[in-house]
């Protein structure tokens, strides 16, 4: 069930949100240390730094539905990392972001996670890259997943047809849900001037400027902590607001220079 978890962060008068990341408590800093040690073991000196984002650092994590985000920056270009199986929560999504240090500090592609991490990214293994960052300011480089809602819209039937099984056909619905309702807050969070990552103020903010949708945004938000294998449940969920959603990415795009978009 969907709780009222998380804020949405205002906006200081200088455009800057504040950085609101704090250390892993337990059981996340131990599933952490794991993942790093075997990390380390594996890419040796080629591993410079994780970081941590995402709820176990902004203390809005729930055990069992939550997941770990890391962001992995390695001295040689990696593609991908298999995280090491975890006794105690054999069920634990982790994500890894990858990331050579030029890439990390220069990218324009990163440029949104540059964001994320300033905004609540926390180093938990070697070099503390997040310190150093920019203050996370609150501009079109903080949008993430609208921009390219055409491509997740129509990438998600392939992956459930894909699927093995019943468990990873749920975390698809979770990964979708998840970019739905985020897209719709990211559609208002410059009129709003506040951001979040958390799944409850996203809903309930874009729902105050589609309130007609309201049922329907968090009925997808449910979806995020609940969710079905069904193809048909979830298409149900997204039907009324997938013309929102494209009406909004496409308002984004004519609106952002060439930069913002690329980013």
């Amino acid at each position: 069930m969907l709780r009222a978890i998380g804020q949405a962060h205002a906006v200081r008068p200088s455009g800057q949100l504040p950085r609101i990341a704090i250390p892993p408590t337990p059981p996340w800093d131990g599933y952490v240390g794991q993942i790093c040690a075997a990390y380390h073991q594996e890419l040796g000196a080629d591993l410079l730094s994780v970081a941590l984002r995402g709820s176990t650092v902004r203390a809005t994590a729930v055990i069992g539905v939550s997941d770990l985000d890391l962001v992995v920056v390695t001295g040689r270009k990696v593609m991908e990392l298999d995280p090491p199986h975890i006794i105690a929560a054999p069920d634990l999504e982790v994500e890894n972001a990858m990331a050579t240090e030029t890439e990390l500090l220069e990218d324009p592609r990163f440029a949104w996670l540059r964001f994320n991490l300033a905004f609540c990214g926390h180093t938990v293994w070697g070099k503390d890259y997040v310190s150093d960052l920019p203050e996370p300011v609150l501009d079109r480089a903080a949008v993430g997943h609208l921009k390219s809602a055409d491509a997740w819209l129509a990438q998600w039937p392939k992956m459930m047809q894909d699927a093995p099984d019943k468990q990873e056909r749920q975390r698809i619905c979770v990964w979708l849900m998840k970019r739905v309702v985020r897209s719709l807050f990211e559609s208002v969070m410059l009129k709003e001037g506040a951001y979040t990552r958390d799944i409850y103020p996203c809903a309930d903010l874009a729902a105050r400027h589609y309130p007609t949708q309201r049922g329907a945004i968090f009925a997808a938000a449910e979806l995020v902590v609940s969710p079905t294998a069904e193809i048909g449940e979830i298409e149900a969920a997204l039907a009324p607001l997938k013309p929102t959603l494209i009406a909004a990415k496409d308002a984004f795009l004519a609106e952002a220079p060439a930069s913002a978009i690329r980013a």
